[in-house]
């Protein structure tokens, strides 16, 4: 197991309660939330999410799904709706019909999300690789799931990775206006001038 660093350890905490707070069973209109976590190959931001996720998950037993897609084996968004609606049906007995079209499985997972939260569930997606996401035509997938946990009947969280520090800036106008703008910046050990934003950890806006 990754040991973290004391600032990267308070990053996870300071993650886990936002997807924790997301998970709330008093969550009304509003909770569903995004980030991003930001930081050079070799930093820790997997284990960092990770353990967030995990953490969020213990906190809110029985009510909390999680979502893995990687940027490397998900980036085309009919793929990515496909392996998202797979996890959810495993992860809530739902049946999954695996010659779906890319509208079906959009309209499913919108669909279960809205269930969900009527039920006083929630579901966090982490999106492994933002910059390869975002590198897709019209950044389907991300404007697709960030309008989906943006809707009045969605309680969802979506967290994502990404080696750029520029990742956000990658991302559409109509993309960016449904992002939450949170950020949280990682370096390696001895990560000089970045290493006091990474400590200082999260920045809101973009």
């Amino acid at each position: 197991t990754l040991r973290l660093r004391p600032p990267s350890a308070a990053l996870r905490a300071r993650l886990a309660g936002l997807l924790t707070r997301a998970a709330a069973l008093d969550g009304g209109p509003g909770a569903s939330t995004s980030a991003v976590v930001l930081g050079p190959r070799g930093c820790g931001k997997t284990a960092l999410v990770n353990g967030a996720v995990a953490d969020a998950v213990a906190a809110s037993p029985g009510r909390l799904g999680v979502v893995t897609l990687s940027g490397s084996l998900h980036s085309d968004e009919r793929v990515a709706f496909r392996e998202a609606a797979r996890q959810l049906c495993a992860q809530f007995g739902c049946a999954f019909v695996r010659g779906a079209s890319y509208e079906e499985n959009l309209a499913f997972v919108r669909a279960v999300l809205a269930e969900l939260r009527r039920g006083l569930k929630a579901v966090v997606f982490v999106l492994d690789g933002l910059d390869l996401f975002a590198a897709r035509p019209r950044q389907a997938l991300l404007y697709a799931l960030l309008d989906a946990i943006n809707a009045s009947d969605v309680q969802a969280a979506v967290v994502g990775c990404s080696s750029r520090y520029d990742a956000l800036d990658l991302l559409e106008k109509r993309v960016r206006s449904r992002f939450s703008g949170r950020r949280f910046l990682l370096t390696p050990p001895g990560g000089g001038a970045m290493a006091g934003r990474a400590a200082a950890g999260e920045l809101d806006g973009p």
